[in-house]
């Protein structure tokens, strides 16, 4: 081996042992550290730091320039998916011992892009999961798969308290988020939202922002949640209509759910006795949502974003978001992907 191969290989040593050391101060809890860039905790959150909370902010601040500083030096790494950029406005999770709540808009480029070499900038979509409800309070009392578990039939189950208000907090992010992509040359082109209360809701209270109400907003039932319990039965769409009237519902059928009249060979393949509606089969749910990746395909638009439900998401990227998460994804690395099983 060469001296400069040498070099090379110390070089990128050193450098992998650096960032392991940096990411041993950023896997602490986000509760350990003063809130740098995000909000105040709501009165529910329990405080809980351990430590001298403005040495450890100036540590972990320190720690994020180093990082970058170092994926930029070590040999470029193509992901679809990524927490860092220069334009990622990054926000901790808001803890408490009742909550999971996840706050978090990363934005997907590459390591070291400058807006000038993203022009024209990839088409993106920002995926948000819906506000917590109460079929997901139910669920934590009596756990989906356990002995004791029998479907309590809250059909098109809506926000709790919780839920609103994660969907405020995420609302008030997006606001300096939208500001900071017009500073760079980029923007939020379009809004699309599963036709489920939940979502619906959670896009009506994160988008109410005055410089967020004249975006464009269409309901897309290819976005539905996969039918599975009582929760993700829906509304007609001519009362949606009437509820929520700033947004597109285009042709939608009013019934524009999951029967078994869409696939009458179906068979059920859950625990008899404990369910209220029949069950999506995988096969449907895929077909769909392909479906809409093939929509996506067709859209001018730069940036979209989905609100959806976590089946949804986590078919489509394969990422497990909590309640209120928002990650963003190249529409180009969705496309690339294949649709991921949910059985």
């Amino acid at each position: 081996m060469s001296f400069a191969d040498h070099h090379a290989a110390y070089k990128v040593s050193f450098c992998n042992v650096l960032m392991s050391a940096v990411f041993l101060i950023q896997v602490f809890p986000a509760n350990c550290f003063v809130p740098v860039l995000h909000f105040s905790p709501s009165k529910q959150t329990t405080q809980t730091c351990t430590v001298a909370s403005s040495s450890f902010a100036r540590v972990k601040v320190k720690s994020d320039r180093l990082m970058n500083k170092l994926k930029m030096s070590l040999p470029n790494q193509q992901s679809g998916v990524s927490a860092g950029s220069d334009i990622a406005a990054k926000f901790d999770a808001i803890n408490s011992n009742r909550r999971d709540i996840s706050i978090n808009i990363g934005l997907v480029d590459k390591a070291g892009d400058s807006p000038s070499s993203r022009m024209p900038w990839e088409k993106k979509v920002l995926f948000i999961r819906h506000g917590v409800t109460e079929m997901n309070e139910y669920l934590r009392s009596v756990p989906y798969g356990s002995k004791d578990f029998v479907d309590p039939g809250m059909r098109d189950t809506r926000l709790t308290v919780t839920g609103q208000e994660q969907a405020a907090e995420l609302g008030k992010a997006m606001i300096e988020q939208v500001e900071t992509w017009k500073e760079n040359g980029e923007g939020l082109d379009l809004i699309v939202s599963s036709p489920l209360s939940r979502a619906l809701d959670t896009a009506q209270l994160i988008f109410s922002g005055e410089n967020l109400k004249c975006i464009p907003r269409r309901v897309n039932p290819l976005v539905r949640e996969r039918m599975w319990l009582s929760s993700d039965v829906g509304t007609p769409t001519s009362q949606l209509r009437s509820a929520y009237p700033s947004w597109e519902f285009g042709d939608m059928e009013d019934v524009w759910w999951y029967t078994t009249e869409d696939d009458w060979q179906t068979k059920e393949w859950r625990s008899p006795g404990r369910y209220v509606c029949a069950g999506e089969p995988e096969s449907v749910f895929r077909k769909r949502l392909t479906e809409f990746k093939n929509w996506l395909k067709t859209r001018e638009e730069q940036r979209i974003v989905v609100v959806a439900h976590w089946g949804v998401i986590y078919a489509l990227t394969g990422l497990s978001l909590r309640n209120c998460q928002a990650q963003e994804i190249k529409l180009s690395t969705l496309l690339e992907q294949d649709i991921f099983s949910t059985d």
